[in-house]
């Protein structure tokens, strides 16, 4: 009975949350315009509280690196793999191979480990996320705009990182890391205060998060043939990609469940929701907003088991 009720209280605030985004648009108490200030907000000053207080924890060192290196190699991989497959469906669109790389860290990782762990142990996932970080700016990005036509300078590129909140929050923690200013703020007399502050900023995050996924959930432009390659296609590189990095990651570092779940639920999230911003036509546009929204829902549904089978061991 008590596994029972830790279950529950994991899962139904979860669902609770999406019923009331979903709901919030289908009553029209929430109009697109007004979800885009809520996103807005999320992405632009509550998910950068959440990050730098993560990142600021991070223990740098060798570890890290290893981490952030192995999963801007999977990234790399996954990228290359989108590639193939776009080469054996001589069908497929070229914006398929996007849907093999990234994933969308910002608006479902976070939300969902915070919610499994708590905000205390948010760094293990920081940790996992931050090599996905580094390829989405540094590979990502540039290569979607290319397929869009553009050409992006190293001048244009540096002027994204340094106007993107989330990267400069990432960015000033790992200095607060790094250059020993967080343990030394930790030490201070305002240091409890200002952790209190950010605690505070940030406890709303997972929770308009979820309320935005269950908003923008989608299933208008179902293509089927399509939806069960790219689903499948995805889905099976990443089981891959999570077993060989993990057991590869053993072998050098303890891993810990918080930090084993931290490499689960990052290789379950769906891929970035920046892609359809960079695809043409509205066609294939839709397509891929529909393919996001089912990803998201299996992702959630996966998250449910790992509830389970956490409380269960």
């Amino acid at each position: 009975m008590e596994q029972l009720i830790t279950i529950l209280k994991t899962i139904l605030p979860v669902l609770a949350l999406l019923t009331v985004g979903t709901l919030c648009k289908r009553w029209s108490i929430l109009t697109q315009p007004g979800v885009d200030g809520i996103k807005s907000l999320v992405i632009k000053v509550m998910l950068p509280i959440v990050q730098f207080r993560a990142f600021s924890r991070i223990a740098v060192g060798a570890n890290t690196l290893l981490i952030a290196v192995g999963v801007f190699i999977v990234c790399i991989l996954g990228l290359l793999a989108g590639t193939l497959v776009g080469k054996v469906f001589r069908k497929a669109d070229p914006s398929e191979r996007f849907l093999y790389t990234s994933y969308e860290v910002g608006m479902i990782g976070y939300a969902l480990y915070i919610v499994l762990f708590g905000a205390d142990k948010i760094s293990n996932f920081a940790t996992v996320a931050l090599g996905q970080e580094i390829f989405v700016f540094l590979i990502l990005l540039p290569v979607m705009q290319v397929s869009e036509g553009k050409k992006p300078t190293v001048r244009e590129t540096l002027l994204t990182i340094v106007k993107t909140p989330i990267l400069v929050a990432i960015l000033a923690g790992l200095l607060f890391s790094v250059t020993g200013l967080s343990a030394l703020l930790d030490r201070s007399a305002a240091g409890p205060v200002i952790d209190g502050v950010l605690e505070f900023a940030s406890t709303p995050t997972a929770a308009l998060m979820l309320i935005v996924i269950g908003f923008g959930l989608d299933f208008g432009e179902l293509d089927l043939r399509y939806i069960l390659r790219t689903v499948l296609g995805r889905a099976s590189y990443m089981a891959l990609a999570c077993f060989a990095l993990v057991s590869l990651l053993r072998i050098f570092l303890p891993m810990e469940p918080e930090f084993f779940w931290a490499f689960v639920i990052f290789f379950l999230l769906p891929p970035s929701y920046i892609i359809p911003f960079f695809v043409k036509p509205d066609s294939v546009v839709r397509k891929i907003s529909t393919y996001l929204s089912i990803y998201t829902v299996l992702t959630i549904a996966a998250f449910f088991g790992i509830v389970v089978l956490k409380t269960i061991s």
